[in-house]
Order: structure tokens, then C-alpha cells, then sequence
């Protein structure tokens, strides 16, 4: 478990430092704020099906796979000013998304799944992740995960 966990941090540090660092910082502090902050998708994420990997990939942008979720205003701000702000406690981060999900509920899908499957379709990219409910609300106002179809023919030849 810890290697699977230290292949996603390294993987999270190539992808941004900044990130990475303040996640090490939040890791550290978790205690200082209201509700847990969740890490970053690329973290906290996994894609249920490698045969559904690339389709799920290529959904999800930089910033949304990067993306720190605080679960509420107060949260949210604290961690703007660590890593933001200009007082003597700020690390003075510029690589960094930050978004809130002040517990938004899990949108419905827009069809059934059976029916998405009689077009042709093997379900939403909803389906085919797997994470905390919040980080999974933040994706679906972000990349609207839940209203994207994807089969694992998608990018074949």
C-alpha cells in the first residue's frame, strides 16, 4: 500500500511541485482546520477498469487532476493564505489549484445507465472512478463527469 501511495506522490510532484509541497504541509497541519482537506484526484482517485484509463485521462484536466478540496468557506481560505497569502506563514506557492466543495451532493446521472448501454455506450466516466464522495462532486462541477459517456472503444484504431 505505502509504494502504490509513494508512486502517486512522486507522480504528484513531477506533475507540480508547488502542489506537492503544500500537500506535504497539509499533511503535517490537518489538524489546524475545521474538516479534513482532501488531496488531489491524481491521490485520492483510482479508474476501476485500466481498459477505461485513457478515456477517464483524457477527461480531466491538469488543474482538476491536481486540485487540493477543502469542504468548507473557512477551509478553503485558510488554505488560500498558506499558500497565497503574504504574512510570514505563507509558503508563496504559485502552482497550485484549490477548490471548495462545501458538500455539494453527487449529481444524477442525466439517462440511466441501461440506457446510455443501448446507445452504445459502456456508462458515464462516473462509473469508472472511484474516490471520496467530495473530490468525485468537485470532478462532476468541474469536468461534468457525470454527464460524459465513454466506452472503452473510444480510442481505438
Amino acid at each position: 500500500m505505502n509504494s502504490v501511495i509513494g508512486v502517486r506522490e512522486r507522480m504528484l510532484e513531477r506533475m507540480s511541485r508547488d502542489t506537492h509541497r503544500v500537500w506535504q504541509w497539509i499533511k503535517a497541519h490537518q489538524g489546524g482546520f475545521e474538516q479534513e482537506i482532501l488531496g488531489p484526484p491524481v491521490l485520492t482517485c483510482n479508474v476501476t477498469d485500466p481498459k477505461y484509463a485513457d478515456v477517464v485521462e483524457s477527461q480531466l484536466g491538469k488543474n482538476d487532476k491536481l486540485a487540493l478540496i477543502a469542504q468548507n468557506k473557512n477551509d478553503y481560505r485558510k488554505l488560500l493564505d498558506v499558500c497565497f497569502g503574504s504574512g510570514p506563514e505563507s509558503l508563496k506557492l504559485r502552482d497550485v489549484t484549490i477548490r471548495e466543495n462545501s458538500n455539494v451532493p453527487i449529481p444524477p446521472l442525466p439517462m440511466a445507465p441501461e440506457e446510455a448501454r443501448g446507445l452504445g455506450f459502456d456508462g458515464f466516466t462516473i462509473d469508472f472512478i472511484d474516490g471520496p464522495a467530495p473530490v468525485i462532486s468537485m470532478l462532476c462541477q468541474e469536468c461534468r463527469i457525470h454527464t460524459t459517456v465513454c466506452s472503452s472503444n473510444m480510442f481505438q484504431a
